[in-house]
């Protein structure tokens, strides 16, 4: 988390201290270029930090959470359940689809009050409102998956572990 925080604090410096020209023969598109190299740069850097860089502390192989993903999602084994194994993803798939949701919400208008609110100062221009509200829903929709995968597969976990150990 604090990760996201520096990276959130550099975006925005790179945006108030970027060389973009000044002169006023510049047309509007060399600005995108700018404003855009910025923003996927950063979005592929999120990317690659979900992708590779959170692992499974309690296992001690310390899976990858994509490898924890795809478990989940496609190899769900049927033997946990009574039933087949298409139970188990639909719990999952359920329980994903609705913290995913909780927490976009939650993680766009934190990150929207926080910005607007308290560092309003560094934005001066239209285009840097949109491609900063663009960078808060890209950074709120990955941090909703991130905690939604999270959070679906603890619950299914400790759904399992219940099932098998008393209802079995």
């Amino acid at each position: 988390m604090p990760f996201f925080f520096s990276s959130g604090v550099i975006f925005l410096t790179n945006f108030q201290y970027s060389p973009l020209p000044s002169s006023s023969s510049s047309s509007s598109s060399s600005s995108y270029y700018y404003y855009y190299y910025y923003y996927y740069n950063y979005s592929f850097l999120f990317g690659v930090i979900f992708l590779f860089h959170f692992q499974n502390p309690s296992s001690s192989s310390s899976h990858s959470f994509l490898e924890l993903f795809l478990f989940f999602i496609c190899n769900t084994p049927s033997s946990a359940f009574s039933s087949s194994s298409s139970s188990s993803c639909s719990y999952f798939l359920s329980l994903f689809l609705s913290f995913s949701l909780i927490f976009f919400f939650f993680f766009f208008f934190f990150f929207f009050f926080f910005f607007f609110f308290f560092m309003h100062a560094l934005i001066d221009n239209l285009l840097q409102y949109y491609c900063i509200i663009c960078f808060l829903i890209y950074l709120s929709i990955y941090l909703s998956i991130y905690l939604s995968i999270y959070l679906s597969i603890r619950l299914v976990h400790n759904y399992r572990s219940f099932f098998k150990q008393y209802l079995l």
